[in-house]
């Protein structure tokens, strides 16, 4: 289990859609979401951004499939679930500002 949406202070500005997401719901759903989307949103600005602009990637992973018990807290329902996994990535431009001779 998570942290409930509730739990979460957001920062100012952001607000979360309250029947989309509850207060009592896992806010792990709800990030993973915004993952999605970005990840989404970010891949069609990628294909077309400008030579020589920094991009951004979100890298997502699945695993293998296997059976859990669920709802937690008890032996008898299984479902199958496959591990997903988000790795953020990003590339900014870097200028060189210190050059060291090479020695050897």
């Amino acid at each position: 289990m998570s942290i409930t949406v509730g739990a979460i202070t957001l920062p100012a500005g952001i607000t979360v859609d309250s029947v989309a997401y509850p207060p009592s719901s896992q806010a792990v759903k709800l990030l993973s979401d915004l993952l999605d989307a970005f990840n989404t949103a970010q891949a069609a600005f990628n294909a077309t951004a400008p030579a020589g602009t920094d991009v951004l990637a979100v890298n997502t992973g699945l695993g293998n499939e296997q059976a859990i018990f669920w709802p937690p807290g008890q032996t008898a329902t299984s479902i199958l679930v496959r591990p997903k996994v988000y790795t953020l990535n990003t590339f900014q431009q870097s200028t060189v500002t210190q050059v060291y001779p090479a020695i050897g």
